[in-house]
This record gives structure tokens, C-alpha cells and sequence, in this order.
């Protein structure tokens, strides 16, 4: 089968724990992942919120050395490099091309809380972007760095679309109206997302999904989803290694199961493109 997963956090928890990529026990390894005939996987960069300046700046460029010696001659895996949380850049445009030429494609632009671009989703006090975001994301998208709203505040997200209108993605988010989770997307901002032909990637986080089997939560966000238009933007964004997952999702080696479930429900065409298809498109077009 094909897999392309638009976020996990397992290259980060490498780091952190001295581990290695190749074979380990966290929810992705190359080992693990080996089953796949085609797999394509970005792996993020984690910046937490209590890390800033010259810190930030310091901490992504030892992460990324990480990233650079497991990956770097790896072929099981088609590697993505996405930084989760634009406080990497510690407020400097001219950092937007060192990620660049680092071999960024995304960047989510918050995680939880305020960074020098904008809100995210648990700030006390939602100011949406500032000046120098709003600077960022035009310099970003110059640069072909695609804008990641999952984290993102709810006036942070319209201030990215008055911003630009770039097809933006979510990179790891599921649907508030299957359960009203702050960090989920609400029905206007998915359809704004599929309108605008970005990608939507499913997180498998139990406290995002609600209670319930995992599976046939993941499955109605799904159908809520597509039923607002994202035939062609539903992706998977397992957040892999960076929260709490229930067993029935949790690691690379159960997604052989999820297709096979997905392929019962939602027919072998439409799974192809939740699996692979539409972020793959999606990514060979930016």
C-alpha cells in the first residue's frame, strides 16, 4: 500500500531520546515502515513554546542535524522536513532562507501559543498575526514554504486568508463539529481550505477524535469532511510520536488495518487518496 502521513513528530522525539530512527520503539520506525510500497512521510521539527530567540533558533539547528544523519541517505522513505512552530525563525526574515535551502516545505506557523508570527490556539489573549507574520508568510510563500494552520488561533487563521491566498493546509487537525476540540477546524475554515484545493491531514490524537474507537471516530471526521467538499483535500496528519494515541491507531505497522477498514467504508478509490493521492499531488504541484 501507499502512505503519505503530513506530520508526526518522531524525528524530534529521536533527538530527545538518543534514539535512532531506523529502528526503535517509538510509533515510527524505518524498520516498522518497511511493509509500505510507497511511503512518503514528513517529519517536523517540534519547536515547544517555552524555547524563543536565540534558543529556538539554536535548538531547530540541533534537531535538524538529527534529521540530516538518519535521513540522509535513507530510500524506504521519501523524507519531508516540516518545522512545527515559526518561532524557529526568531523573528528574522532572512532565516526564512536558511530553512529553504535546509529543505523546509512547511512550516506550521504557532503551535499552542503566541511566537513572533502570530496566535495559536490556547493564547490568552487572541491578537491574530502580527507585522512582522504577516512579512513571513509573503516571504514564505515566495520561497515556496508551504503555511501550516493546524495550532493556528481562530483570527490568526482569517488574518492567513486576508493575508494570502495561497492554498494553505492543516496539516494535522480534524473537524469541530464532530467534537468541539479548540485545536479542530470549524466548518467555515474547512471549507475555506477546500475551496482554496489545500489539504486537511486527519489527527489521530484521542482527545482531537473524541471518545469512542478511534477508528470509527477517525471515520467520522472523515465523512464530515468530504461531506464539505474534501474529496480532494482529505489527507492524514497522524501527529505520530508527538501525543497520546489509542492502540487501535497507534504506529506505522497499523495502517495496513486503517486502509483495509477505510477501503470497506469509503470504497479502494476514495481510500487511495485519504492514503496517498491527494497530498501527493498536492506536493508535486508546489
Amino acid at each position: 500500500m501507499k502512505f503519505f502521513d503530513l506530520h508526526c513528530d518522531t524525528i524530534t522525539e529521536c533527538y530527545a531520546q538518543n534514539k535512532s530512527l531506523r529502528n526503535n520503539d517509538l510509533d515510527i520506525s524505518l524498520e516498522k515502515g518497511k511493509y509500505l510500497d510507497e511511503w512518503t512521510q514528513v517529519f517536523a521539527i517540534w519547536m515547544p513554546d517555552e524555547i524563543r530567540e536565540i534558543e529556538a533558533e539554536e535548538y531547530y539547528r540541533k534537531v535538524y542535524s538529527k534529521y540530516k544523519e538518519e535521513l540522509e541517505s535513507v530510500k524506504t522513505v521519501k523524507p519531508v522536513l516540516a518545522v512545527e512552530g515559526a518561532s524557529a525563525l526568531n523573528g528574522k526574515i532572512e532565516n526564512i532562507k536558511k530553512l529553504y535551502h535546509d529543505g523546509v516545505k512547511i512550516i506550521t506557523l504557532t503551535w499552542n501559543t503566541d511566537n513572533e508570527l502570530a496566535s495559536g490556539c490556547f493564547s490568552e489573549n487572541d491578537k491574530g498575526f502580527t507585522p512582522f507574520g504577516r512579512e513571513a508568510v509573503k516571504e514564505m510563500i515566495k520561497r515556496k514554504i508551504i503555511p501550516d494552520v493546524s495550532h493556528l488561533s481562530e483570527k490568526s487563521f482569517y488574518d492567513l486568508c486576508e493575508i494570502t491566498d495561497f492554498p494553505f493546509i492543516a496539516s494535522h487537525s480534524d473537524s469541530y463539529a464532530i467534537n468541539p476540540h479548540v485545536r479542530n477546524l470549524k466548518d467555515e475554515q474547512i471549507k475555506i481550505i477546500c475551496d482554496r484545493k489545500g489539504l486537511i491531514g486527519l489527527n489521530f490524537y484521542n482527545k482531537f477524535l473524541g471518545s469512542g474507537d478511534s477508528i470509527q471516530m477517525l471515520i467520522k471526521h472523515a465523512e464530515h469532511i468530504l461531506s464539505l467538499g474534501g474529496e480532494d483535500v482529505l489527507s492524514l496528519g497522524s501527529d505520530f510520536d508527538g501525543c497520546s494515541i489509542n492502540e487501535e491507531l497507534k504506529g506505522i505497522e497499523k495502517m495496513e488495518n486503517l486502509y483495509a477498514v477505510f477501503g470497506n467504508h469509503f470504497g479502494e478509490k476514495l481510500t487511495d487518496k485519504i492514503f496517498y493521492e491527494n497530498a501527493n499531488t498536492y506536493l508535486l504541484n508546489k
